[in-house]
């Protein structure tokens, strides 16, 4: 009999099957991209440029450290359909040259304007005719990509929900719920764009009430988070959020100048007098026999550690309630909530980090209910480790002090502001997928 781990070994057997490679090469060996004026551009000018850029961190460090910058709007698609008589949801294994296992489970649609333009000389991305048609789109909401990598970056994420069975290409797959559920509790296996949509779509369509709680030792978060999730959320909860970003934004902006890239072989590096960050750049020849274009070469960038977030929650009252801290990132128009602790990173100020002690008193004094690691963004980032977590403050003592700038939310109000553009980061949405796969 078939169960939900099928799906991990779907995603096993594709990573076997298909046929990828990823090998240094020098930039001025690429026939596509050079270093002008200070910059890694393409020759048509399409896909995204690496700048520098240069600020002062909130430690009061003068930083550098390689940015992207990829104005065109991307779409993540991700379709649901009614077969067999029960919800599935169609995914794409897809392989990126900067994921850890090369092939990640993505969007069955994952494309920028220029990758469904064709700028690249290779095929139109499967499913174009479908999700480029916003009349398809049954719930679509902006959200920015990592502030701390991208400049400015934007993507659509779009739910289409099919009414007839079509044609799919062999390295997609139909899903259950109960293996989509899996797949959000697993690490190294849903690639975080993925990720991004289910977080901020209406959540009642990844789950059905008939199924029981994931797993036994979580059944009473679960049945709490199920249980609030119809709770009404406070009236004035747009606007209390915004201003706790305003208040934020007062304090708490960084600056960033545009200085230029210099190649120092084999990587680029930043021209600049600041202490260079912990992101590099690297230029890659990668080939792909299930990509629209077969090979191909780019510029990627990656950091030298992994990285931390941690979501704390607590239940009061039976209703679980998380704690979000507000950021400001260089890549951010605007302060966003992120997770309640995050690694340190120079591009980011926030309240808390791994590194302070508040922040080690708080990890230490909770329970991990649910944590999954992954490499984030694969098609821009070289191995960007980072494990996502959720832990569970006690219900028996006073609610802990996580600073000024902290808000709680309940479950009801982060599925709100979830579907609505600039209030969680890409990570915030990343850690709010393990609550997605708790109910």
């Amino acid at each position: 009999m078939s169960g939900p781990s099928d799906v991990l070994m779907w995603a096993s057997s594709e990573r076997n099957r298909q046929q990828f490679s990823v090998e240094s090469l020098a930039l001025s060996d690429s026939n596509e991209w050079s270093l002008l004026d200070g910059r890694v551009v393409h020759e048509s000018g399409r896909f995204f440029e690496v700048r520098g850029m240069e600020w002062v961190d909130a430690r009061g460090d003068f930083v550098c450290s390689p940015f992207i910058l990829q104005p065109e709007v991307g779409i993540l698609g991700i379709m649901l359909m009614d077969r067999d008589g029960e919800t599935q949801v169609l995914f794409d294994a897809k392989f990126e040259p900067g994921n850890v296992h090369g092939v990640d489970i993505a969007p069955c649609f994952q494309a920028t304007k220029s990758n469904f333009e064709q700028a690249h000389g290779g095929a139109a991305p499967a499913l174009s005719d479908i999700f480029l048609s916003e009349e398809n789109w049954h719930t679509h909401v902006r959200q920015s990509e990592q502030g701390t990598r991208f400049l400015r970056k934007w993507n659509e994420n779009v739910v289409v929900i099919a009414d007839h069975d079509f044609e799919i290409s062999r390295s997609m797959r139909w899903c259950t719920l109960p293996e989509l559920s899996l797949l959000l509790r697993t690490s190294h296996v849903l690639n975080t764009d993925a990720r991004s949509v289910i977080a901020t779509s209406d959540w009642n369509l990844w789950f059905s009430p008939e199924e029981p709680p994931p797993l036994p030792h979580e059944t009473r978060f679960s049945l709490a988070l199920r249980n609030s999730l119809v709770r009404p959320i406070r009236t004035n909860l747009e606007e209390t959020a915004s201003q706790q970003l305003a208040k934020w934004a007062e304090h708490h902006t960084l600056a960033s100048l545009e200085v230029p890239l210099v190649s120092a072989p084999p990587v680029l590096r930043v021209d600049s007098s600041a202490t260079a960050g912990d992101i590099g750049i690297s230029h890659h020849q990668v080939s792909a026999d299930s990509r629209e274009r077969a090979n191909w070469d780019q510029p990627l960038i990656g950091g030298a550690r992994a990285s931390n977030e941690v979501l704390l929650c607590t239940i009061r009252d039976g209703v679980p309630h998380f704690c979000f801290s507000p950021v400001s990132e260089i890549g951010l128009e605007r302060p966003q909530f992120g997770n309640s602790i995050s690694t340190f990173d120079s591009a980011r100020a926030q309240p808390l980090s791994h590194s302070d002690s508040a922040s080690s008193r708080l990890i230490n004094s909770s329970a991990l209910v649910c944590s999954i690691t992954q490499s984030d963004e694969g098609g821009r980032f070289n191995r960007q480790v980072v494990t996502y977590s959720i832990r569970l403050l006690s219900d028996s003592e006073p609610l802990p002090d996580v600073g000024p700038d902290a808000i709680w939310f309940s479950v009801s109000e982060v599925a709100h502001l979830s579907r609505l553009p600039g209030y969680f980061t890409n990570e915030a949405r990343t850690a709010i997928s393990l609550i997605v796969g708790l109910l």
